[in-house]
């Protein structure tokens, strides 16, 4: 190597190959710097390439790609914000979803929601999704006005019909509590359910099992336990009476009786997911992450890939000190969820960029990711916005760093970045 050369920086070929590593993670605002660049070098080479014209084509597809893609993330970006009431915050990632995108047809989608933000928040968008008018079950927190007959309805709507029949037939008590239950109100379904019982003592019932779980979150776990185990006597397969006496034991730390419990499961349930998050559970919380890791590789082993179990399986790799091989575990989710046009859940992406400013991973990718994360979870934007803030103190931008040291203190929202990360 010349004595000289070392200041010359990549050529034209090695800013390519960087937007290829980068585009090949989905980092795409990076790699489409990464592909300007190289057009830049190979402009300015002399004498230039024989194979110049070819070269330049390619870039400039790999850059569309890019572009494209920063477009579908901006609009993903700007749909959710319309979903959660931000229309004017909304318009700002639509504008540059269309600054991007070069598919006539998308191109024609982004200016009609656009239009539609813009015509006011009465206009409803073209595709607007029909919710029901009942709350859904998993949704304890929801305020339910109508009538409570219907809405018990279509909570046992949602349960196996031999057991929807069962909560039918237990009497106006156990409606009363069963609704308080799913509504969050744990005091009234307990006291309501305790009745429920009293009226239905048959031992092979459900109502044990809903008024265990009103007490779990009441924090009264020892009785709960003892409904519990008396229900599993009758019902050995029933597995939601399983993790609730799990949940008690490792409110205990009896991290012994959890194992103990779940080697007694029917051998039928040992071959479930669920037998393999809680025994996993029950190992990270004893502090065994090792073995847990161990369960975990064995179970994508012999059943193939699974995204909860590859989560675990991560929490287990990052427990035992070792987060570059976590992030890279966070980094193929994140890949499986774009390979099959899914939405990349929030938790993945901090963690995965959590990991990454942990591991000393090049800030400006980092940035963007967690510009992002701030816009799609408001509860977590001061958390983005300080590590954005650390990130450009690193990269020695001073102006930036406070701007969003400033900020994540203020708790205001900041859509994007005015630095060039210089």
């Amino acid at each position: 190597m010349g004595l000289f050369s070392i200041f010359k920086g990549k050529d034209a070929a090695g800013h390519e190959a960087s937007g290829d590593r980068l585009m090949d993670s989905g980092d795409w605002g990076p790699a489409k710097l990464a592909y300007e660049d190289a057009l830049a070098k190979l402009d300015k080479q002399f004498p230039p390439p024989g194979d110049a014209a070819a070269i330049a084509r390619r870039l400039e597809d790999k850059r569309g790609q890019c572009m494209e893609s920063l477009a579908r993330e901006h609009f993903e970006q700007a749909e959710e914000l319309v979903d959660a009431g931000y229309s004017d915050e909304a318009r700002e990632y639509y504008h540059l979803a269309l600054e991007l995108a070069r598919e006539a047809a998308f191109r024609e989608r982004i200016e009609a929601r656009l239009a539609a933000t813009e015509a006011g928040p009465g206009l409803p968008l073209a595709d607007e999704v029909h919710i029901p008018s009942y709350p859904l079950a998993s949704d304890p927190e929801a305020d339910f006005a109508g009538d409570p007959d219907e809405y018990f309805e279509a909570l046992l709507s949602t349960l196996p019909a031999d057991v929807s029949r069962a909560y039918e037939s237990y009497g106006s008590n156990f409606k009363t509590g069963y609704i308080a239950l799913n509504q969050g109100d744990f005091a009234t379904a307990a006291a309501e359910l305790a009745l429920a019982l009293d009226l239905n003592p048959d031992r092979q019932g459900y109502i044990p099992l809903e008024l265990a779980t009103a007490l779990v979150n009441l924090g009264q776990g020892p009785e709960a336990r003892g409904l519990l185990e008396n229900f599993l006597a009758h019902q050995p397969g029933n597995l939601p009476a399983y993790r609730l006496l799990c949940e008690i034991f490792w409110e205990g730390s009896q991290f012994e009786q959890a194992g103990a419990l779940l080697e007694s499961l029917p051998a039928d349930l040992k071959l479930s997911l669920d037998y393999y998050q809680l025994r996993g559970e029950t190992l990270m919380r004893a502090g065994e992450s090792a073995e847990a890791e161990t369960l975990f590789r064995g179970f994508l082993a012999d059943h193939g890939w699974n995204q909860e179990i590859a989560v675990a399986l991560a929490g287990a790799l990052e427990a035992q000190g070792d987060p570059a091989a976590a992030r890279e575990l966070y980094g193929q989710l994140m890949a499986q969820c774009q390979g099959c046009g899914a939405r990349i859940p929030i938790p993945i992406k901090r963690k995965f960029a959590d990991l990454g400013a942990a591991t000393g991973q090049p800030a400006q990718p980092l940035i963007e990711l967690y510009l992002a994360l701030a816009q799609e979870d408001a509860a977590q934007a001061p958390h983005c916005y300080r590590q954005v803030s650390t990130l450009y103190d690193l990269l020695g931008n001073r102006t930036e760093a406070q701007r969003f040291r400033q900020i994540a203190g203020s708790g205001a929202q900041a859509p994007g970045s005015g630095g060039d990360g210089n």
